[in-house]
């Protein structure tokens, strides 16, 4: 018997769980393409080595919530990783940031410190922003990095 009520108060509660995130407030408040974001100054970069770069089931993650995030973060939203020319060629679109777009100075910041990086679109659902990174252009300073993690952070 009390096995019973315990089982039909867990489920009430469950019930009641989730009907008020069904109830809850419309997604559509959410998915605005970054206009509260942007108001706040909320930012989301997710950075990735399958970013652009096909190789295995996190590309694949990625690529189906591009769209999803896209419509909720809009211009907020900056997906960063290797560049393979390779994948490149037929995975993104080689744009330049607009001017007045932050973005444009961070990435301008460090090609004038010798590193290669290519901005565009990623050419999947949603087209969100792509920033990825020639590795070997930045070879030279491994070593500080390593010293630097390891002073900082002791990684």
């Amino acid at each position: 018997m009390l096995r019973r009520q315990l089982s039909f108060r867990m489920e009430d509660q469950m019930n009641r769980r989730f009907s008020r995130v069904e109830s809850g407030a419309d997604l559509k408040d959410f998915f605005d393409r970054g206009d509260i974001a942007s108001r706040e100054n909320r930012w989301n970069f997710e950075i990735a080595w399958e970013v652009a770069n096909k190789v295995g089931g996190i590309y694949t993650v990625i690529r189906s919530k591009a769209y999803v995030s896209t419509e909720e973060m809009g211009e907020q939203l900056c997906l960063m990783g290797p560049y393979k020319e390779h994948c490149a060629r037929t995975e993104m679109e080689d744009i330049e940031f607009p001017r007045g777009n932050p973005l444009l100075d961070a990435v301008n910041t460090m090609r004038t410190r010798g590193y290669k990086i290519h901005t565009g679109r990623w050419l999947v659902d949603g087209n969100p922003q792509l920033i990825l990174f020639d590795i070997g252009s930045g070879a030279w300073k491994l070593d500080q990095f390593k010293s630097e993690l390891w002073e900082k952070c002791h990684v």
